[in-house]
């Protein structure tokens, strides 16, 4: 098929799906809770453009975002992520008297549905309404990596060899000498405190003198955890959705944990410009599609989901579950016109009349192809010193970042943000030749590098490994 016609084909796929949301959420009011300032954009747009009857948005803390008339603001406090969403989510399950006449008055009958991020724990109803797109809690268990071992074993997955131990100094001692091969073990804990992510439930430990630190960052986090040896790869993630007969499975993209003192991996986010070589991507895949089935099989998902794992020289290896969508797929997707978020809440409600799994597929691949911007997110804690802080706009030359001069173009933009739970560090990569079929993580290290000399301010020294070329799958 030559590129015109795959194009024309893939435009229709994409507006088919479009419409398809379109026409479920015409039939339905919508009360939408949100914070992140592109989910509310795409949102607006994409309602606007359809003529649907506008929703009724609950933000919080989205400071930035286009506040319409029909709206509440919350004020969640929080000094982290998993504090925030607790007290949103309290916040949600017992509504102040302003927000109730505010949702009375537009939703009187209390037929409107709700739309909301996963929360930790699963609610039927918020708002004293319906929830759609909520978080099961039998579902919402595969993510806890403690149990991702057996899990692989039983999807017919080869994973990385591991010991689970209580959180104990013993412990970890006795499960560093089973898994080390001369690299040091990774440590992950479980989800007995709510779920881990982004990094905050992962770290390394090069030897046995460095368990006491793993052991302090993650007391209070975690009751168990999962032991595996420390293996030198790329991070990647591959995200899919589960329907009630099909898996449509997208491409592997490069997930990108920076290293922190070779000890600690703080997720900054997802980059479309490296992908593993055909051969490992199609492979991986495969395996991203096996997992999909076998959750459907085992707990009736449905909905978005995405497999992480390391590609390394002998081939890919997972890691982990997502039982939800990726943070990298959110706000609309990377489909331009493929309102994905919404797409995600009616297959999860079983509402999946006219959304064709192949088409679902080709429409996230081509949109990965097209991404001509990547995101990344650091937080930077403690907090900035000395008030604001200039955004910096880089240059690429001769391996390293400088100052862009009048006439040269930006290959990265170093914004600083402030979020409900601290200030954050967003790099913007515009699509460079250069940064084609390359990891982006040692680039990102690099742009911190440059950006914090500039600002003023004190990043800890991150490193990021070499790209990976597998010698093959590792069957």
């Amino acid at each position: 098929m030559d590129n015109t016609r795959q194009s024309t084909d893939v435009l229709a796929d994409s507006e088919r799906l479009a419409r398809t949301a379109a026409d479920y959420f015409r039939e339905h009011k919508l009360v939408v809770v949100a914070s992140r300032v592109r989910l509310i954009e795409w949102l607006l747009d994409f309602f606007d453009e359809y003529e649907l009857p506008p929703p009724l948005l609950v933000l919080g803390d989205a400071t930035g975002a286009p506040i319409p008339d029909r709206a509440f603001q919350l004020q969640i406090p929080g000094n982290s992520v998993a504090q925030w969403r607790r007290n949103l989510e309290e916040q949600l399950l017992a509504p102040d008297a302003g927000l109730v006449a505010l949702l009375d008055a537009y939703d009187p009958q209390r037929q409107a549905v709700v739309f909301t991020p996963p929360l930790n724990h699963g609610h039927k109803e918020l708002l004293k309404r319906r929830c759609i797109a909520w978080r099961r809690p039998q579902w919402a268990q595969y993510e806890d990596k403690v149990v991702s071992d057996a899990f692989w074993q039983r999807a017919g997955v080869t994973g990385l060899r591991s010991v689970i131990t209580d959180l104990s100094l013993a412990g970890l001692g006795q499960a560093f000498e089973e898994c080390d091969e001369g690299h040091g073990v990774v440590v992950s804990g479980d989800s007995s405190y709510g779920v881990l992510s982004g990094g905050t439930g992962v770290a390394r430990a090069r030897t046995t003198a460095e368990l006491p630190n793993v052991l302090e960052f993650l007391e209070g986090r975690c009751r168990q955890v999962r032991v595996s040896p420390f293996v030198e790869g790329i991070a990647c993630t591959t995200h899919g959705m589960v329907l009630q007969k099909e898996t449509a499975v997208y491409r592997p993209v490069e997930g990108i944990n920076l290293r922190e003192s070779g000890t600690r991996f703080p997720f900054t986010g997802c980059s479309t410009y490296w992908t593993p070589p055909e051969r490992e991507s199609e492979f991986i895949r495969e395996i991203v599609r096996k997992v999909g089935d076998r959750l459907r099989e085992e707990a009736g998902y449905l909905g978005s989901y995405g497999v992480d794992g390391i590609v390394t020289e002998h081939g890919f290896r997972p890691t982990e579950i997502n039982a939800r969508m990726g943070g990298f797929i959110v706000n609309g997707g990377p489909a331009e016109g493929v309102p994905l978020d919404l797409v995600n809440a009616m297959v999860m409600e079983g509402e999946e009349s006219g959304i064709d799994a192949a088409a679902l597929e080709r429409t996230m691949i081509d949109g990965f192809r097209r991404i001509d911007l990547i995101k990344l997110f650091l937080p930077a804690q403690p907090d900035f010193p000395g008030g604001a802080v200039q955004d910096v706009a880089l240059h690429y030359t001769s391996g390293s970042y400088v100052v862009s001069g009048a006439d040269e173009p930006a290959d990265v933009h170093v914004r600083r943000i402030t979020t409900p739970v601290g200030a954050t560090l967003v790099l913007e990569f515009p699509d460079r030749p250069f940064y084609r079929n390359r990891t982006l993580g040692n680039f990102a290290v690099s742009a911190l590098k440059s950006a914090s000399r500039i600002m003023g301010i004190t990043l800890p020294d991150y490193s990021y490994p070499q790209d990976i070329s597998p010698r093959g799958t590792g069957e």
